[in-house]
């Protein structure tokens, strides 16, 4: 159990490791802190926080820094709420304004609004492509023999391809391609497709030959391990002005 005074020491052992990227003594937390009561007491409470898990200490030095047991508990119970100040209420308001139609548009939106009003670097981990369901593929002629193939799921998740068109597949056929997909595939969760699946789809409808073996190669691709995380960032340059990276020798 966490009482009042080991929730003050473990906020100003956070507060202060974010400011510097450096192990926390209970001397500088008594110095720095004016928490009321002795170094002694705050390296118990320091020991106490370590068995409970909210804290880490270096073998080489005599200090602590946070686990990421504590740093859930400093955002969940610990950290200040600041209000969103007028300029950034109308940057929020102003940027959903705007009509987003695409999921990733809006999520990477929000990553950088989030790196703005913080002066932090946002990571956001996007809706993953093989837990989305089809609801409809469509195929949009480019000229030059080439086409855009879109896949739209229920999530509002859209991906979309370049491939290249047979001579002599026409654009009434394009449609017919795009309808076929779409009725097989329509109401499928992506991650209940197999190879055997695609496989399967792709000898039915043979006769489309490469456009067919295009989109259904990159629905394979979809089902590797390392397509399957998203990630959305705002802000990178950010990290620099962090304590961790002021050092250049340290990095």
């Amino acid at each position: 159990m966490i009482d009042d005074r080991k929730n003050k020491v473990l906020q100003a052992i956070i507060e202060d490791y974010v400011a510097t990227a450096e192990p926390v003594g209970s001397r500088t937390i008594a110095r720095k802190y004016n928490l009321g009561v002795s170094p002694a007491t705050i390296r118990n409470e320091m020991s106490d926080l370590e068995e409970l898990g909210y804290l880490e200490q270096p073998h080489t030095r005599p200090a602590a820094s946070p686990s990421d047991l504590g740093y859930r508990y400093y955002v969940d119970c610990l950290m200040p709420e600041r209000p969103i100040n007028p300029a950034e209420q109308e940057l929020i308001r102003s940027t959903f304004q705007r009509k987003i139609r695409e999921l990733d548009t809006l999520v990477r939106e929000t990553a950088r609004l989030l790196s703005e009003t913080t002066h932090l670097t946002a990571v956001i981990s996007g809706p993953q492509f093989e837990k989305a369901v089809f609801k409809e593929i469509r195929i949009v002629p480019l000229g030059n023999d080439r086409a855009l193939l879109i896949y739209i799921t229920d999530s509002g998740l859209v991906e979309n391809q370049v491939v290249e068109v047979p001579l002599q597949v026409t654009m009434l056929e394009l449609q017919q391609v795009a309808e076929l997909l779409s009725e097989h595939l329509r109401g499928r969760r992506v991650e209940t497709l197999s190879r055997t699946a695609l496989q399967s789809l792709q000898r039915e409808l043979s006769r489309y030959g490469t456009l067919l073996e295009q989109a259904l190669h990159f629905l394979e691709q979809k089902l590797e391990p390392g397509e399957r995380h998203r990630l959305y960032f705002g802000g990178t340059s950010n990290m620099l002005d962090q304590p961790e990276f002021r050092d250049v020798q340290k990095l």
